[in-house]
């Protein structure tokens, strides 16, 4: 919803998937969205101080970041597996839940292959 001055309350439709939205129009949402969710959320954590927040921000920063370097790690050793089973000529198990996806990336790192040539 929304108001203009003078003029009333109205609502907005909603993004029509696949239309292109001016930079402008797709800020506006992105920030209608942020700030619902906020909205949202508030009581969730309005008992805490600006420190405790703080904290519990930090501490989340701290648990994404290991999140990602073990992730990061597990599939470093996943490539590494599979060059040392391809080296002994054995199949691997597929890297990627949907082979489709394996597929399009297979295709993708191909295409940019033969561009390069």
């Amino acid at each position: 919803m929304y108001a203009v001055k003078g003029r009333g309350v109205f609502v907005r439709t909603a993004p029509t998937p696949g239309k292109h939205y001016s930079s402008k129009v797709v800020q506006h949402l992105q920030r209608e969205e942020l700030e619902r969710q906020a909205r949202s959320t508030a009581g969730e954590f309005s008992h805490l101080s600006d420190a405790e927040l703080k904290a519990l921000a930090s501490q989340l920063h701290d648990e994404l970041n290991r999140t990602r370097d073990a992730y990061k790690a597990a599939v470093e050793k996943g490539r590494k597996i599979t060059r040392e089973l391809a080296r002994r000529g054995q199949l691997a198990p597929p890297l990627h839940d949907d082979p489709a996806a394996a597929r399009k990336e297979l295709e993708d790192k191909l295409s940019q292959a033969k561009k390069r040539r």
